[in-house]
């Protein structure tokens, strides 16, 4: 089932020195965006200033998966430069990004998008009245 039939969607993951985690939220995003939208999602990885091997656990994953793209920045340009560089590279007509540590499970993502409606931008925040953190975030996460 693809909500927007006429529309491409761009989910971006800003990356530094995820290779231990990336993998994992690679094979969760992957093949249940693949299933509903095909062709018309990308999932693209913008790997930056890493010192560890998520660019080698990314290129695994994008000789299974035509819908994964890689940018690769030799700077560390943080998590916000990380956002602004694959908005840059993105194709979608509806963008979106989530973390490369998996914390957003797909699932949420989809939801978040049959919301979205009109809307020129929608955020998700686990400090909004009402938002649901399952599970919870540990106390000293929370604190920070």
């Amino acid at each position: 089932m693809r909500l927007f039939s006429l529309m491409k969607l761009s989910i971006i993951i800003p990356a530094h020195n995820e290779e231990k985690r990336i993998g994992a939220m690679l094979d969760a995003y992957l093949p249940y965006f693949a299933q509903r939208y095909g062709s018309d999602v990308e999932l693209l990885v913008v790997v930056n200033g890493t010192t560890d091997d998520t660019e080698g656990v990314v290129q695994q994953f994008a000789a299974c998966y035509p819908q994964l793209r890689m940018v690769v920045e030799p700077k560390n340009i943080g998590k916000g430069g990380g956002v602004i560089l694959g908005f840059e590279q993105a194709k979608g007509d509806l963008i979106g990004y989530v973390d490369a540590d998996g914390s957003t499970p797909p699932q949420a993502l989809f939801d978040l998008i049959e919301h979205v409606g009109s809307a020129p931008v929608v955020i998700a925040s686990r400090w909004c009245r009402g938002a649901t953190v399952d599970p919870p975030q540990p106390f000293i996460r929370r604190l920070a």
